[in-house]
This record gives C-alpha cells, structure tokens and sequence, in this order.
C-alpha cells in the first residue's frame, strides 16, 4: 500500500502555515489522491496507470499552492472555496465499478 501522506509532503514547497495547517493539508490532499486511486483502481485501471493519475494530480495541486501562497488574499478565498470544490470533487468521482 502506498503512503499517500509522505508522497504529498514530498511534493509540496514549504508553505510558511503553521504546522496544523500544513497537517490539515496533507491530510485532506493525501486523502483525496487515495480516493482518486482507489476509485480509478476499482474501475478497472491497472495500477500503474491510477498511480500516473495521482502523480499528474499532485503536480497540479503543487503548482496552484503554489501561485496561492504568494497571495495572502487570495489563499483565504480558496480557503474558503474548499468545502465546495471537494464536495464537487466527490460528485464528480465515478461510483465504484463505472468506467471512465
């Protein structure tokens, strides 16, 4: 099984939150990827495929961090989006055993 949180912590530039947000973060993103997995997995994906999935997801994820962390205002607004955006996320993840 892989360990989701240390491959998100690896990915992500040091952001200058605290310490509990930084866990937050890696916790709620490390936790998306391996629903991201699991639900290509189940599918039908191999593996190896699910796994470049999450890897191009977290590349992404790193560079949107990224451009937010340099705009205070805008890191609170996305902040703020979050709860809507994952529920949209969640939403729009196949149900287990549909294709793609």
């Amino acid at each position: 099984m892989r360990d989701f949180k240390a491959y998100v912590r690896s990915r992500l530039a040091p952001s200058g939150l605290s310490t509990n947000e930084e866990i937050k973060i890696v916790d709620e993103l490390a936790g998306q990827l391996e629903e991201l997995h699991q639900s290509l997995v189940d599918s039908g994906r191999p593996e190896d495929e699910a796994w470049a999935r999450v890897q191009r997801a977290i590349r992404a994820v790193s560079e949107a961090a990224a451009e937010l962390l340099r705009d205070p205002l805008r890191l609170r607004e996305a902040e703020d989006g979050w709860a809507s955006w994952r529920a949209s996320w969640r939403a729009a993840q196949p149900a287990s055993g549909a294709s793609e």
